[in-house]
């Protein structure tokens, strides 16, 4: 895909598949959007069923709108990829990162010391500046640059925004998802904000699979090392120069938040180029790439292996199963596995129990437990972990048509084409965790623990559970709300 959204990298490592979201289809008049009436409400509709409230949908709404109508096409297979739910909880953590806070300025009435168009002339390593230009939306000054590696040809885009007023003193890199090295609309809340912010595309240009490859079939071997760690130090590189030049001084501070791919590039940011950064928010980093991608495939294995393509029902039986038998475990039972690694509840207590319209198995509690085992060997020998008790199945096991056949994960088909799990439970919001990585870097302050949220279907907190260091947990005092993070202390307190 060629362009996403600033948070659709939120989504990729837990979640991609293929699913059934609307097509665009014939002629209609267009919308102030530029898809189709109809097309709209489908989506719209589809979404409201996944219980996206008026303010999502609203802001789905602006996210259709920002598309070019050159890149509705690839928004409309990224909507197809996307399982409603989720991207209704991408829509929610997008109007929460809008919310974070703006930090203090570190240089007090800071401005531009030349015009945006001056950048034009600023000499960046191994590359040229392509284009400057004030954003009609915030008035930053926005760059686009190119760097190219000699002797290799492929491009890699850069893309900053600096803000024309009110930067805060620091320079803020951003990361990408899925096979995408990231996207210019990732400046637009960190820039908001006013971080001077970088982005780029690493040279995969439409954000597939397919840049791994060259035109002859063979491993590109230079695309991907740009894609997995060049492409993110250039762009800071370029976005430090350039900040430096339009302000007269270097940023004081620099982080970099990605999450996904993003928190990979932020780990081999910290690896390979430790003096980029002085605070890294790498968010649930897809690495391990080779073992936990193909492992999405592990549960449509076990179903066609067993002739056996669970029904939803079933799947959804089991989760609830599970979360019912381990809920209790941290002091409370909420609907919520606390510690879900601990959870030892075994389907074949539900064989022979009637689900749906049909009768639970041996072979479907066989599959449900090695799914949640996760991929092994011919000998049995551990491959990769699989998803805890209490993970949404629904993606990882999608089937689909009558009689059922399994739908495997598209992420995990690209990687053997070319190269060779989200559930309902509180997580920490990026904003807190941004500010925590800020409090630490520039006031010594390391975080002993994060409160996490649970969003409800209109964007609101419902429910709030503390993290803590690992190995402790949360663990309930026995009063209060149990949806109340202060009503939890950490295992080792309450030893």
């Amino acid at each position: 895909m060629k362009r996403i959204h600033p948070d659709r990298f939120l989504l990729w490592a837990f979640i991609v598949a293929a699913t059934a979201f609307c097509k665009l289809s014939g002629p209609a008049e267009p919308s102030p959007t530029g898809v189709p009436p109809a097309e709209l409400t489908k989506w719209e509709e589809t979404l409201r069923e996944a219980g996206a409230s008026a303010v999502e949908l609203a802001k789905f709404e602006d996210l259709v709108r920002e598309e070019p109508p050159a890149d509705l096409a690839s928004f409309e297979e990224y909507l197809q990829k996307t399982p409603p739910l989720s991207f209704v909880r991408i829509l929610r953590s997008i109007l929460r990162n809008e919310k974070e806070a703006v930090p203090s300025a570190i240089f007090p009435g800071a401005a531009p010391v030349m015009p945006c168009e001056a950048l034009r002339r600023v000499s960046i390593p191994d590359g040229t500046i392509d284009s400057t230009a004030i954003a009609a939306s915030d008035g930053s000054c926005r760059v686009t640059a190119t760097v190219v590696h000699p002797p290799a040809h492929n491009a890699i885009g850069v893309f900053i925004a600096l803000p024309s007023k009110g930067w805060n003193g620091r320079f803020r890199g951003t990361g990408g998802g899925g096979y995408a090295g990231g996207s210019i609309e990732s400046l637009n809340v960190p820039v908001s904000k006013g971080y001077a912010v970088g982005a780029t595309d690493t040279g995969n240009k439409d954000g597939t699979a397919k840049f791994a490859l060259d035109a002859h079939g063979k491993p590109a071997w230079q695309r991907m090392r740009e894609n997995a760690y060049v492409g993110i130090h250039d762009m800071t590189v370029v976005g430090k120069a350039l900040t430096q030049a339009f302000y007269g001084k270097a940023p004081r501070y620099a982080y970099f938040v990605g999450g996904s791919t993003g928190g990979r590039q932020a780990l081999t940011e910290a690896q390979r180029y430790p003096q980029d950064y002085d605070g890294i928010l790498a968010l649930y980093p897809a690495i391990a790439r080779e073992r936990y991608v193909p492992a999405q495939l592990w549960p449509q294995i076990l179903m066609r292996e067993a002739n056996d393509f669970l029904p939803r029902e079933k799947r959804e039986a089991a989760t609830a199963a599970a979360v019912k038998a381990c809920d209790g475990a941290d002091g409370v039972i909420d609907g919520v596995i606390g510690d879900p690694t601990r959870c030892k509840y075994d389907p074949t207590a539900l064989v022979g129990t009637k689900v749906g319209d049909s009768t639970f198995t041996v072979t479907d509690a066989r599959i449900i437990r090695g799914i949640w085992e996760g991929p092994r060997a011919h000998d049995g020998s551990f491959l990769w972990w699989g998803p805890t008790p209490g993970t949404d199945l629904s993606v990882l096991t999608d089937t689909g048509g009558a009689p059922p056949m399994g739908k495997p994960c598209e992420e995990g088909l690209d990687w053997f084409r070319y190269f060779g799990f989200a559930s309902a439970v509180p997580t920490p919001s990026s904003v807190e965790m941004i500010d925590a990585v800020m409090q630490w870097v520039e006031h010594g302050r390391a975080p002993e623990r994060l409160d996490a949220e649970l969003m409800g279907n209109h964007g609101e907190p419902v429910r709030t559970r503390p993290l803590f260091l690992y190995p402790k947990v949360a663990r309930y005092k026995g009063i209060g709300s149990t949806d109340k993070a202060v009503n939890f202390i950490s295992n080792a307190q309450a030893q």
